[in-house]
């Protein structure tokens, strides 16, 4: 007696090879890098004007010099929030960059020549400035700048740009260390923005991380800027692999267009062309959702978007060709 298959057992294969990949994605996120963490002391910018004004340095620093760089602990780097904030939270973060007091409206400038890959504000730091700087092989973060008023658009910028100012932090809620000054904070970063997923511990815009920066690839501006060494080819990316890095954002989008599948598999059986608009819905802001974060798979979820679109457009006309098909068929008869 020949087998029956069961109705949509397809889409039952389908769930459990997504599952599986679901696992072994986590597993290798799970994967971890042993190092010693060694944090930095507060590194003030009295000297900063010096290196600022000699344009012949690749790097200057992102702020004029001033007084008010020497009692802010929290532009340490690498130490742990135990350390800086002395809270009871629960598991250690680590800050992967600097920050520096500043009072609302103070100028921030670009730290070298680069392309800036990302201008836009971000759910609780503030407007978000991200540089690549391709001959250095690194990309440098300016956080917690004023969302009114001025501040610069993607597009190329060169070494001592303005790009924005230090925002009040009336125009946003900022519960990284619990502190209610103005300032800027500061971060360098091996590799280029779009080498780096939109979400989980390796996302473009860590503050505090719950690894060390260093194996994360985050680097100690204010030392760097000092040294003014780049690497011959630029400096080099931390060693992780793919999956490593972008797991939570593969997951993540695979979980919303397998959503979306099944949305359109039910609608496409009912013959509903216009219900097609919820799927489409769901990707597009999927999408916008990961754009915000950085991920560059946002791309994906809106190319996704489309070609929902265009499925509800075609079932939309052949529906309507079916129906004035059936209409001219009874007038013949």
């Amino acid at each position: 007696m020949p087998s029956v298959e069961q109705p949509h057992s397809h889409l039952i294969r389908l769930h459990g090879v997504l599952i599986a990949l679901a696992l072994l994605l986590t597993l290798a996120g799970c994967t971890t890098v042993q190092t010693s963490c060694q944090g930095s002391l507060p590194y003030g910018l009295m000297d900063a004007d010096a290196v600022n004004q000699d344009t012949r340095l690749p790097f200057r620093f992102p702020l004029d010099a001033s007084m008010e760089d020497e009692d802010f602990q929290s532009g340490w780097f690498a130490i742990s929030n135990a350390d800086v904030r002395n809270t009871s939270e629960t598991g250690i973060r680590y800050h992967a960059g600097e920050d520096y007091r500043r009072s609302p409206g103070t100028p921030v400038y670009a730290t070298a020549d680069g392309i800036i890959r990302y201008s836009g504000p971000t759910f609780q730091h503030g407007w978000l400035i991200a540089i690549d700087h391709p001959d250095a092989n690194l990309y440098s973060l300016y956080a917690h700048l004023a969302i009114s008023g001025w501040h610069t658009e993607p597009g190329e910028v060169m070494r001592g740009d303005l790009i924005g100012y230090v925002g009040d932090p009336a125009e946003f809620t900022d519960r990284s260390i619990g502190s209610s000054d103005s300032y800027l904070h500061f971060a360098i970063r091996t590799g280029q923005w779009g080498n780096y997923p939109g979400l989980g511990p390796w996302r473009t815009e860590g503050f505090w991380v719950k690894r060390c920066p260093q194996d994360l690839g985050w680097l100690h501006p204010s030392i760097t800027i000092t040294l003014q060494t780049i690497p011959s080819g630029g400096f080099p990316d931390p060693e992780a692999g793919f999956f490593t890095r972008w797991w939570p954002d593969i997951l993540l989008t695979g979980l919303i267009l397998l959503a979306a599948l099944g949305m359109i598999l039910l609608f496409r059986k009912w013959k509903r062309p216009l219900l097609m608009l919820l799927p489409a819905i769901l990707l597009f802001l999927s999408g916008s959702l990961l754009y915000a974060t950085g991920s560059a798979l946002s791309h994906v979820l809106i190319m996704a978007t489309v070609i929902v679109i265009t499925i509800g457009v075609q079932m939309f006309i052949n529906r309507h060709r079916e129906r004035k098909g059936r209409s001219g068929g009874g007038a013949a008869a």
